[in-house]
């Protein structure tokens, strides 16, 4: 599972998992707080879902379908984001990426 996870992030991020880390470590953003803000923003999701009123399966399914979104939307707007630059400077999204994280 682990391997796929790495496989889909480099696919979308256009970066593996432990550059992008790397990445944003050169911007004073450590693991972890990416760890701790994950915890909670999961502890919240988790809390929601909890508290409706669902049979287990349900609740399971909800969550799973709103991790889903989350991720989702964000490989999406991180897509968009980085062909408007690639666009805008003439370039490939891979190239973009590059230039844009120093890589």
């Amino acid at each position: 599972m682990s391997d796929k996870f790495d496989i889909d992030f480099k696919k979308y991020a256009g970066m593996d998992i432990i550059t992008a880390h790397r990445v944003l470590m050169e911007k004073g953003i450590t693991t972890s707080e990416i760890g701790e803000l994950t915890v909670k923003l999961y502890k919240d999701m988790t809390e929601y879902v909890k508290n409706r009123n669902l049979d287990d399966e349900y609740k399971i399914l909800l969550d799973l379908v709103m991790t889903y979104c989350l991720f989702s939307s964000g490989i999406k707007s991180y897509d968009e984001w980085i062909k408007e630059e690639a666009v805008e400077h003439n370039l490939k999204p891979e190239k973009c990426i590059k230039i844009i994280f120093g890589l």
